[in-house]
């Protein structure tokens, strides 16, 4: 398989290759190892991998996952409220929480950073 240079993906995404460099065998061997690889770098699999040295050194070509804040912005008053509250709020809207939340108006209006949810 030829090597593609990685490239801007639709919408502007910036890809990546996987750190894992273990070697890939087959397309369906891709099929059931680059998603688990990506997605353990906070990425989602394309669909593309190459191999560097055979039978040592393969990659999997990923695109970044997708991060929002929630549109549900009730006060949050302390990271251990945060904590309570944040990761439902991101499962609500099919994200995984961060670990970050901020205020935008004092006493009234909290958010919650996501990323999106990639098996």
């Amino acid at each position: 398989m030829p090597t593609p240079t990685p490239s801007s993906g639709g919408g502007g995404s910036e890809t990546f290759v996987t750190k894992n460099k273990d070697p890939i065998w087959s397309d369906t061997h891709a099929l059931s190892e680059c998603p688990g690889r990506c997605g353990a770098e906070h990425g989602k699999w394309n669909g593309q991998w190459w191999t560097i040295v055979y039978g040592k050194h393969s990659v999997c070509q990923c695109t970044p996952l997708d991060v929002f804040v929630t549109e549900n912005t009730a006060p949050i008053w302390s990271d251990s409220d945060a904590e309570a509250k944040c990761p439902s709020r991101c499962n609500a809207e099919d994200g995984n929480w961060t670990g970050h939340w901020w205020t935008t108006v004092y006493g009234a209006h909290s958010v919650c950073q996501c990323e999106e949810q990639y098996p």
